[in-house]
């Protein structure tokens, strides 16, 4: 049995999805944050909860610093991971996207329904139109990902899944057979490497 809805949290409207296995918790008004992945037989958190002083949710403003913020849940980084400009518009104009990029700091439009949320936004600097779908069948999650170019000039852009996973002794990371190796960005320990490592 599948079921949808809204609450609040902290001040934010809160949308949720669920059955049987899992429920899933999204703040729209920020991102489109999945704050929320939840085993509902074990009642495991897999994601990262607030690590601020008040461990609540906060309203960032467009072009802030992510880790000033709540540094939690599952966002979406895009069109940078970092800050960085932007050289590629006609007539030598730049323009620059700041720290993990447009989306996670702007409000998102959503439709939800039966076991499927739909998100979608636009572009701040540059037009193009983002959506975000999420489906929840059984215990499988599925996101699926379509990006727009609503301009006359090409548009080059990075994307990263950005989930802060709430890891405890034990854990593992499990990928798919055609994942041969990673690049390490970041670790809070030396212990599996350093930043730009190849892990194989």
């Amino acid at each position: 049995m599948y079921k949808t809805g809204t609450e609040a949290i902290d001040h934010f409207l809160l949308l949720y999805i669920e059955n049987d296995y899992l429920r899933l918790e999204f703040l729209p008004e920020i991102g489109a944050k999945m704050i929320r992945l939840q085993h509902k037989k074990t009642g495991r958190q897999f994601l990262l909860e607030p690590q601020n002083q008040d461990k609540n949710y906060h309203r960032p403003f467009y072009g802030a610093n992510f880790e000033s913020y709540d540094t939690s849940g599952f966002d979406d980084c895009f069109p940078t991971v970092s800050a960085s400009p932007y050289p590629h518009l006609p007539d030598n104009k730049e323009l620059s996207f700041p720290d993990h990029g447009e989306l996670w700091s702007i409000p998102w439009k959503y439709n939800i329904e039966h076991n499927h949320i739909a998100f979608s936004c636009d572009g701040h600097q540059f037009p193009y139109h983002f959506e975000k779908h999420i489906e929840l069948n059984d215990n499988v999650i599925s996101i699926f990902y379509r990006v727009q170019n609503l301009s006359e000039n090409d548009f080059y852009y990075l994307w990263s899944a950005h989930p802060l996973l709430q890891v405890e002794p034990g854990d593992q990371l499990i990928f798919g057979e055609k994942i041969s190796s990673v690049f390490l960005n970041w670790s809070s320990e030396d212990r599996i490497g350093k930043y730009g490592d190849i892990l194989k």
